[in-house]
């Protein structure tokens, strides 16, 4: 007959760790971000990288506050401006300069005019103005 045993046909457990350094970067939607990374050097921070798609500026470096203190390996969710390309890093800061461990892919977010659609539960789009960036300090 089948067996009362979930655990039986599941079959081995993922691994706490992979043993290799990474960091992904995920769009959610034009204003949001999925981030998650592993690295065997502790005490690293978390910067995100970014550039206007529509100008020809320099990147803005801003960095997420003691994100990776106690955290060599994590996922987060981060609010971010629409219309830029951008990337994340994971480094330490040397003589002034962020010293760069580890930089995930680079995505495009697009540009989204002032709102941006989620969906609900019973499949309704609902749409939230945007706010402003809340975990980020500018360096």
């Amino acid at each position: 007959m089948f067996s009362t045993s979930l655990s039986e046909n599941l079959g081995p457990e993922l691994p706490e760790s992979y043993g290799r350094d990474y960091l992904v970067v995920l769009m959610c939607n034009p204003n949001k971000v999925f981030v998650f990374w592993e690295s065997s050097v502790p005490g690293l921070s978390l910067a995100l990288r970014r550039r206007p798609i529509d100008r020809n500026s320099s990147d803005e470096l801003l960095i997420l506050d003691n994100l990776t203190e106690n955290h060599q390996m994590g996922r987060i969710y981060l609010e971010v401006p629409s219309g830029n390309c951008l990337w994340l890093e994971l480094g330490v800061w040397k003589e002034g300069n962020f010293d760069s461990h580890i930089i995930s892919n680079t995505i495009l977010l697009p540009e989204c005019k002032g709102i941006r659609p989620e969906l609900t539960d019973n499949n309704q789009i609902k749409l939230y103005f945007d706010y402003p960036l809340h975990n980020f300090k500018k360096v």
